[in-house]
């Protein structure tokens, strides 16, 4: 809120705020938020929010003419414009986006501009696009981009635009181009913001909800969950909010025994019905993700290895012990981004523990199954050529050490 009423000053000068993270870091519930709070000072001029699962909001056709229906909305006076813009083209939604964003959203507003509408507000006005990741077309969500950039550097519409996503490769490399880059601010949901006092929080809160208001509440203990449950979802949920709402949601069904659906969760207790998914959202988040990497079988690989020993890897480690080329770890894992952290010359790290019980459950992953036999099998089988090949690394003695010497 501070950049939008410029009093940050990093980033006053900025006319657009990347705000990125982890997948399920809960960037969605701030955009959320933010908009919310902008609406009810005035502020916000649009909003719109991809999602993969949704048919009219997976892609990019629908975006300007939402943004400019809203505009309409919101300023009277851009109305008339508008609409004769879609009477002199019925086909302008078929156009391209920088023919839509000129036609519906800067000729309307340059009257604006003009009239001193803008100067006469205490800060600009704003437009919120959330999930741009979940566009269905990677070249889509890089065109969006260069027209908003349009808007300020041809066309010089002081408004501000928040756009919140997963920090993609593709995306980086967008948002790093000129001449976006010049005016960008940038709020990473990283490691520095993960909050287990938060999420522990958020869960204490709903399971004291649960044994307050669930039908079956007389029957609940009062200590439950306990201390140990408890922190393990904690740990479970790496930071990230996704997984301790799908743990809420699901366990405060009203139509089942709350005590029980947690032991679903924690693997306790097998579903009832093969349809009792309790992991749903999260699969289809997952699932999502992983469609999207175009070489998978190595990079199954590499997650294989992270999984079998997930303590003091580093780029180098993992390049060395796999035979990867130099530079390709990092290519191959750049899909992966908003679940694997990759620190040059420093760390790499899956962000997600529920990442491992997703893949190892064929029932879940499907496709993207990882049989930890077959891979610590695999991996035994290197360990033996580095051996040979009289490479005796830490790295190495420490994947052998966990495949042969662990209980």
């Amino acid at each position: 809120m501070n950049w939008i009423f410029g009093l940050g000053e990093e980033d006053r000068e900025a006319v657009v705020m990347w705000l990125n993270g982890a997948a399920g870091a809960g960037k969605s519930a701030i955009a959320q938020t933010i908009a919310e709070r902008c609406h009810n000072l005035g502020l916000l001029l649009s909003s719109f929010f991809f999602s993969r699962s949704h048919p009219s909001r997976n892609h990019a056709k629908l975006l300007v003419p939402t943004i400019a229906y809203q505009i309409a909305t919101k300023l009277p006076s851009t109305r008339a414009h508008i609409s004769a813009a879609m009477e002199k083209d019925p086909l302008l939604v078929e156009q391209s986006l920088e023919t839509q964003i000129v036609a519906l959203l800067v000729e309307p507003l340059q009257n604006l501009v003009a009239d001193g509408y803008f100067t006469s507000l205490p800060c600009q006005c704003l437009i919120i696009i959330d999930g741009l990741d979940e566009c269905n077309d990677s070249t889509m969500q890089c065109s969006v981009l260069d027209v908003i950039s349009q808007l300020f550097w041809l066309h010089h519409i002081p408004i501000l635009f928040l756009i919140v996503s997963r920090a993609e490769s593709h995306l980086s490399q967008a948002f790093n181009a000129n001449p976006l880059v010049h005016r960008l601010a940038r709020l990473p949901l990283d490691i520095d913001y993960r909050s287990a006092d938060d999420i522990r929080l958020f869960l204490n809160d709903k399971f004291n909800e649960i044994k307050g208001a669930h039908r079956l509440k007389a029957f609940i203990d009062s200590s439950w969950p306990s201390h140990h449950i408890m922190e393990s979802l904690v740990k479970k949920s790496s930071g990230q909010f996704i997984y301790a709402a799908t743990v809420a949601r699901y366990v405060s069904s009203v139509r089942h025994n709350p005590e029980e659906r947690l032991e679903i969760i924690l693997g306790i207790r097998p579903p009832q019905h093969s349809n009792d998914t309790p992991f749903a959202e999260l699969d289809s988040l997952y699932t999502h993700i992983f469609s999207a990497v175009e070489n998978i079988e190595r990079v199954m690989q590499i997650i294989g290895l992270l999984l079998v020993y997930s303590g003091g890897n580093t780029p180098q480690k993992v390049t060395s012990f796999l035979h990867l080329k130099r530079g390709e770890l990092e290519m191959l894992l750049g899909d992966l981004s908003s679940i694997i952290s990759v620190t040059p010359s420093q760390s790499i790290e899956i962000l997600h523990v529920s990442i491992g019980d997703f893949l190892c459950d064929p029932l879940r992953s499907r496709n993207f199954h990882l049989d930890m036999k077959v891979v610590s099998s695999d991996l035994a089988k290197l360990c033996i050529e580095h051996i040979k090949m009289g490479e005796c690394a830490s790295s190495i003695r420490s994947v052998h050490w966990y495949l042969y010497t662990r209980p």
